[in-house]
């Protein structure tokens, strides 16, 4: 596998992935007018809801004075042309309210209401409908999300498609987890219902927040071999070490143990991508998808599960039945795949 290499003009991709339209006249395979509505839409959720970063503020503020003009003139009719007008006076902030009460009715209807056809394994829930992802969010890189199927969050315990995989794992695989040592990495709710359910114990160390031990991944304060199950879903990408973070799985992983892992992978791309190292969220939302995140893994991330000494094995989404939507998405790196690891 190649290193990525990010030269001028795959730059100026990855700042149209954040829809700048300044950009544009150097890029003319783009869809203009898509990424004037878009920009529109971001101008409604500024005003909409309450944002105090001051850097996003004074950039979209930046963008409204000097794009007005442009979004008027681009808008195909005169319904669009008042739409635009109304957003840049902020008359939207009516509408997001309303918005938010529609949506609350929405997830209660498709919690309780008609046909329960599906079903998820975390909190145990038959369910009507799974609902979208909010991905329209000043932290998030909408355009990774655009082109993905987005009903895929359970309104119940708000599980994403990595999470009901495990579900469906550690469900058929309980004599695995009968009494082991479990460390989980920054597990979520959805997460700690799985465990929960299965009545399997379980310590937490995690970012912030209440926690049953607290652990820097990368450099991580046990002896050797001291647990049985590592549980790391989407975690790696915060971290900076993420190779180091990985053999500090395997030191404290029992010879016995198994670790699952999961990470966002980009398959259109080699290697992972962390080229850039920035620190605003404005510019992380740009270059990995998320205010969060530092990196993007591509395609050879099984590779660095390898070079540490792990045995992997595919849990894969699509062996899963199709009334939990355990597929890829709701973004384009969100994949439907976790690794079993053990040592060899």
């Amino acid at each position: 596998m190649r290193t990525i290499e990010v030269n001028n003009e795959q730059q100026e991709k990855l700042k149209l992935d954040f829809v700048e339209l300044e950009s544009l006249k150097d890029f003319t395979e783009f869809d203009e007018n898509k990424c004037l509505f878009f920009e529109i839409v971001r101008c409604f959720i500024f005003f909409a809801v309450k944002n105090t970063h001051k850097e996003l503020k004074f950039i979209e503020k930046r963008k409204i004075f000097n794009n007005f003009g442009r979004y008027f003139n681009a808008a195909p009719d005169l319904k669009f042309k008042c739409f635009v007008v109304a957003v840049f006076l902020g008359i939207p902030k009516i509408y997001f309210y309303c918005f938010k009460f529609i949506r609350g009715i929405n997830k209660y209807y498709k919690l309780y209401c008609g046909s329960k056809k599906y079903y998820c394994p975390c909190c145990g829930n038959h369910i009507r409908h799974f609902l979208d992802f909010d991905f329209v969010n000043p932290k998030y890189n909408p355009n990774i999300y655009l082109d993905n199927y987005k009903a895929v969050v359970c309104p119940k315990c708000g599980s994403l498609p990595r999470h009901r995989i495990m579900a469906y794992f550690v469900q058929n695989n309980k004599e695995l987890f009968s009494n082991k040592e479990v460390l989980g990495f920054s597990l979520g709710r959805s997460e700690k219902m799985i465990f929960d359910n299965a009545g399997i114990k379980y310590f937490i160390s995690q970012f912030s927040g209440v926690c049953d031990v607290v652990y820097d991944i990368q450099n991580i304060d046990c002896e050797d071999e001291k647990w049985d199950i590592i549980i790391c879903n989407h975690v790696l990408e915060h971290v900076e070490n993420y190779k180091k973070a990985i053999n500090e799985i395997y030191r404290v992983l029992k010879s016995t143990g198994f670790a699952l892992i999961s990470v966002p992978v980009r398959h259109s791309y080699d290697d992972t991508f962390d080229k850039f190292k920035v620190d605003s969220q404005l510019a992380r939302e740009v270059y990995y998808g998320q205010a969060d995140h530092i990196k993007i893994f591509g395609d050879n991330f099984p590779m660095y599960l390898k070079n540490a000494g792990f045995f992997i094995e595919e849990i894969n989404g699509k062996d899963m039945p199709e009334n939990s939507r355990p597929i890829v998405g709701p973004a384009d790196y969100d994949d439907n795949v976790l690794y079993l690891c053990r040592k060899k």
